[in-house]
């Protein structure tokens, strides 16, 4: 007869698969290709994915220098700049619509059009400042 600390142990022991969705985000204009899944910093970043309820999927990285200073070249990005998010192997395409700066304070206001899907990305422009990039999904 099995121990009954025996069994227990034996339940603990079962095997789990964990899918992990396929991320990955392009920023043609400045050179910017990340896979989400292997780099675990910004795995965790994604909010919402696009569906027809006019989702917001905030983006947050790190500016600056060195290895996670994965938006470094944000400020470089304009109105009109493509972006896209590849979720599951679909491809979702957004046009800038909307970059601005405001006061690091901890918060951010973000001004999107509340009757689209968007994605924004932010990340540091300065000490002071952080950078506010809005995109719309046109795909």
């Amino acid at each position: 007869m099995m121990r009954f600390e025996d069994r227990m142990e034996q339940q603990k022991l079962v095997d789990f698969k964990i899918a992990i969705p396929e991320y990955r985000l392009v920023i043609p204009s400045i050179n910017f290709d990340m896979d989400f899944n292997k780099n675990s910093t910004l795995n965790n970043s994604i909010e919402l994915l696009p569906s027809t309820s006019n989702d917001n999927i905030v983006i947050a990285g790190h500016s600056g220098i060195g290895k996670l200073a994965y938006f470094k070249n944000l400020y470089k990005v304009m109105e009109g700049d493509e972006i896209i998010l590849y979720h599951w192997k679909k491809k979702y395409r957004y046009i800038v619509d909307l970059t601005y700066d405001v006061d690091k304070t901890g918060t951010v206001s973000i001004r999107k059009d509340s009757t689209k899907n968007t994605i924004t990305l932010i990340t540091c422009a300065s000490k002071t400042k952080q950078r506010i990039v809005i995109a719309n999904l046109i795909q």
